[in-house]
Parts: C-alpha cells; structure tokens; sequence
C-alpha cells in the first residue's frame, strides 16, 4: 500500500471543537493547584497511631504498625435537630479501607450517635464523637448552636483565597459577603433542616455555586472562573527522534515508521482524566507529498517532526512517547479515537518516554518546546482490579493509566496498559529517571460505556503504587442524565449511592454556566433557579459523581475541599457524563 492510502485514513477524532457536541466539558474543574489542607480528607489524622507488641518466641518482640483511623468529619457546627453520617478510614501501608467502628458521645444530651454511625443533634452545646477499632481511637467535635445561624465563606477555586466581593442567598434572603474575610451570616435559618442556598462574585467573573441539602452551619463555597470548559491555550513543539534506534532492514521492508505522540500533564489530576485528550484535534499536514489530516499531537520521523496540543495556560508539563509501529496497523488504529487508544495500547511498550517539567503555557501565545523521548518503560506494576460495575461486562476492557509527580503543573502520564477483572499488568518509566521517589505514584482504571474513546460514561478508579502493586477500590456504578425538563428545571439523575458528592454543571448556547453540588440521589431532581439572571434554554449537563478516600459531603463543605486540585489528592473513583439536553 502507498503512503498516501496509507494516511489518508489518519484523521481521527480528534477534531473536537465544540465541547457541546462532544462531551470535552469539565464538571468539577476548579482551577489551579492550591496548598490548603485539611486533616479530614489527608490520613493519618486525628487518630491515634498504636505500637502493638507480638511475642515471636526466641526471636523477642516485635513490633506491628497497627495503621492509623480518621472519622470524617472532623468538626461540625449544627443546629438541633440536624442528622449525618459519620465515616471511620483505617490507614496502613498507604492503603486506606472504610471499617466498622464502635461509636460513643461524651454528651448524649447534645448529639446522640447510632452503632452505624448516624450522628443526631440533640441540643445546644459541644460533644466529642469518638470512635474505637482495634488498638485506634479517633474523635469528631460537634457544635450544637443554641441559635440557627449560617455562615457561608466564598472562596476562589483556584487558590481558596476569600472573595471578597459577592453574595449569597438563602433561604429567600441574600446577604453581602464581608469584604474582607468573604464571609455572608444569616442571623436566623430554619432550625434543623437542611438548606440550599447559591453564591455569587459581584463582577459575574465567576460562575455561580449553588450547595443543596446543607445540613452543617459553617460552609464553604468554592467559585470558579469562567470558561473552563476546555484549554484557553496551546502548546506548539518538535520532536526529536535521536534517542530512537535506527529502524532495521527488516522493519523497513515491513513498513514500519517511527511515530510519536505529545501531551500535557493533567492539570486536574487522573482521577478527572479522560481518553479524548489522549489525541489532539486533527489537522491538515503534508505527508509524502500529499496532504492529509492526523492528530495534531502526532508526529512522524522525517515527515511530520512539529505538533501542536491543545493546553491550560499557567504551570504545565510535556510528556511524550515515540517508537516503530507498522504503517498499515497506524492507519486502520487511528481511523477514530477508540481504535487509536488499541493501537497505542498494542504498541506502547516498545516506545521510549520523555518528560519536560516546571513549564509555564502563556495566556495570549503558545508555549513552543521540543521533545526528546529517551528512556525505556522498563518497569512493571501490577494492577488489582475490583469487579467492573453497572452497566460493564467481564467482556469489557479497562485502560490502565500510570501517573507520577506532584507538581503544580500536575501529574504526569508514564504508562499505559489495559487488563480486565482480577490482575492486569502495565509497564511504565522508571520515575528515578526523573526525579520522582515513587510516593507520588498512581495507577487509574478507566472504564467507559460503549468503550474506552467512545464518548459515553466513564468511571475510574486510583490507588496508589506500593511495592509495585497497586489494589484498586471498587468502581462507582456510571452516572445517567436520562432526562431534562427546561419547563421545571428537573433533571432526573442516576448516581452511586457510596459516592461523596456530586457536581451537575450547566451550560448554555449562551455562555451561561452554574455549578450544582448535592449528596448523591437517584431520581428527579428539581434546580434552584434563584440568584443571578440565567437563560435555561438550550442547555448541555455534565453530571460527576466523587467518592473520596476518607471525606463524607458534610466534611467537603465544611473545609471547601470538593476544588479539583483536593479531590485529586483525596479520590479515589469519580465518574462523569455529559448529555445536551436542549
């Protein structure tokens, strides 16, 4: 076959402009890399680390690390009559696991806590919850409020600092935030019931936020800048294939060619990773003397050697992946993103890697950089795999994704791999190389309905890497959106009920957007529209559904940690879909 049959079939789907009709808009995506911690959602925390002692014999004693135990939430301010449910996370070897506990109030005439966990306020005055497991204790302090007053902290989600000039409503009355500290205070709420209420920057920068069934007192409202459907910049580039062998006589007469890839790292971490971004939007090149269309992240030696990527602007990092791959295999694989991701999955291993850090993509100009893969994906990691959940089949196969690095600029992709249910294995790039130690190391299982690169829902799950193994927690069961009225503004959803929390993300033809955030529910949900002016027609959603490794919803809104940049450190399963409902 020529090489103009040959690439005149490599446009894929990478020509993906409008994120409307594609699904490349972000729920959850709050901005960039922020340094607040919060001990609820970062174990060990306030439990207790014991030393047992275990007679061996001859040998002596020897000591058992029992692990640590953390409750979530940490804290709580409520009013009486307010109820939630307390989490207990037992932590050992990096490993984390919800377990039972035996549950106990200091005051049980101010909260009263159940054998499974269900905290109720009784009356005014503070009490400490604790928990007990094994050897561990671990305690949540409670505030029950004579009076039902709100405090309500907008924030910026990039950085958590205040905002200082906006409002927030609830309960039919809005308040101005204090232009200092970004706090609004409602004097008087219903006692005990839980609440919605929607805030807002008063220069309309951000988008609107709005937390439904509100149970705690004193919350945070994290709101986003505008426009983060998709990346605001690009990154232009070159390769350099000089790492890479020459291709043998034999490859040659095969028709093998030297391909390589390039992408940014991910900004918002590989839990709210997807398969799309792989491929970069196609474009118009000049292969063998005949125009065609290929990714435009893709490059090929002595033909193609420039890319181009589409990229957040501020901190970022270049990954890249180059190697010999059979020309008639690179056509028929890159025919539309599904088959691409096979290919490159069929043929990642033989590839070298390359990584450029500490980079910073302009606003208003492309960052222009070369890329030298250099470095063998000679190590393994294996993968344990949970069931697959709803609505995927044994028959189904996930894609393994390996990141390291901890950054601003986000972690790094160094491998790739695909396996089923039980044990799978995937090869990536020794991350000494690049000055990684290995505790920033993750594997993500990705799963997608109708397949990996299709478009439909995705769900994932990340542990991290210890000894070279990494156990994946269970998969959430993938969200719907079977239905939208514009009349009622209802939305009937369907989301995992062992999630955290969830985010519904509205968009309009008109640039409209507000952000949603709720525990998870199935069934018919109906939108506050109260707040700023809004123009509900012709709207697309994307629903995300977060469980997170130690956090409940009440502890999230608490400390504001449902920011993208937090619940890259503290998920561990997320799923998304997006649906036009016009």
């Amino acid at each position: 076959m020529t090489p103009l049959l040959l690439f005149a079939a490599l446009g894929c789907s990478g020509d993906d402009p409008d994120p409307e009709e594609t699904g490349t808009s972000s729920a959850l995506d709050s901005g960039a890399a922020d340094t607040q911690v919060d001990s609820a959602d970062t174990l060990p925390d306030s439990g207790d680390t014991a030393e047992t002692a275990t007679e061996t014999g001859d040998t002596g004693t020897v000591w058992v690390d029992p692990g640590t135990l953390g409750v979530s939430p940490l804290e709580l301010v409520v009013d009486p009559g307010a109820s939630w449910t307390l989490r207990a996370v037992h932590t050992l070897d990096g490993r984390r696991q919800d377990v039972a506990v035996a549950w106990s109030s200091s005051d049980e005439a101010v909260v009263g806590v159940s054998a499974e966990g269900v905290a109720t306020a009784i009356g005014a005055g503070e009490a400490t919850l604790s928990a007990s497991y094994e050897t561990l204790s671990a305690t949540s302090a409670v505030t029950v409020q004579a009076s039902p007053t709100l405090r309500v902290q907008l924030v910026q989600a990039e950085d958590g600092a205040p905002l200082t000039a906006g409002s927030v409503l609830c309960n039919g009355v809005t308040v101005a935030v204090d232009g200092t500290t970004g706090v609004a205070v409602f004097d008087e709420v219903p006692a005990g019931e839980t609440l919605w209420l929607t805030g807002w920057a008063e220069d309309a920068s951000r988008i609107p936020g709005t937390l439904m069934e509100v149970a705690g007192r004193d919350v945070v409202l994290p709101l986003r800048t505008r426009d983060q459907h998709k990346p605001d910049s690009d990154i232009d580039g070159t390769f350099d294939f000089g790492a890479l062998p020459p291709l043998s006589d034999d490859e040659k007469a095969a028709g093998y060619v030297i391909m390589g890839i390039a992408s940014a790292t991910l900004r918002w971490g590989p839990l709210f990773w997807r398969a799309d971004e792989v491929l970069a939007p196609n474009r118009d090149v000049t292969l063998y003397g005949f125009d065609v269309r290929v990714p435009g992240n893709l490059a090929v030696l002595d033909e193609v050697e420039d890319w181009t990527t589409p990229s957040w602007s501020g901190d970022v990092g270049v990954w890249s992946l180059a190697g010999p791959v059979p020309l008639a295999d690179a056509v028929l694989g890159l025919a539309d993103l599904s088959s691409a991701l096979d290919f490159l999955l069929e043929n990642v291993d033989g590839f070298l890697f390359g990584y450029e850090g500490a980079l910073v993509v302009p606003e208003d100009a492309a960052l222009e950089m070369e890329v030298r893969p250099t470095t063998s994906l000679s190590e393994v990691v294996e993968v344990e795999f949970p069931a697959w959940p709803e609505p995927f089949t044994e028959a189904d196969a996930a894609m393994i994704v390996i990141t390291d690095g901890d950054g601003p600029e986000g972690p790094a992709v160094v491998g790739f791999g695909r396996g089923f249910t039980g044990t799978a294995h995937s090869t990536r790039v020794p991350g000494s190389f690049y000055g990684w130690d290995g505790s920033t190391s993750q594997a993500v299982g990705y799963l997608e309905v109708g397949g990996v690169g299709t478009l439909g829902a995705k769900v994932l799950s990340a542990a991290p890497i210890v000894d070279g193994v990494a156990v994946l927690p269970d998969f959430l069961d993938a969200p719907s959106l079977p239905a939208w009225d514009g009349e009622l503004l209802q939305a009937e959803v369907s989301v995992d009920p062992d999630a955290h929390i969830v985010h519904l993300y509205v968009r309009t033809k008109k640039k409209d957007e507000r952000d949603y955030y709720f525990p998870p529910t199935t069934g018919v949900i109906t939108l506050p529209s109260e707040g700023p002016d809004f123009d509900w027609a012709k709207v697309s959603l994307e629903l995300a559904e977060v469980q997170t490794a130690s956090g409940t919803y009440e502890s999230m809104l608490q400390d504001g940690r449902y920011r993208r940049h937090d619940l890259q450190e503290v998920g561990r399963a997320t799923g998304f879909v997006t649906e036009k409902m016009y």
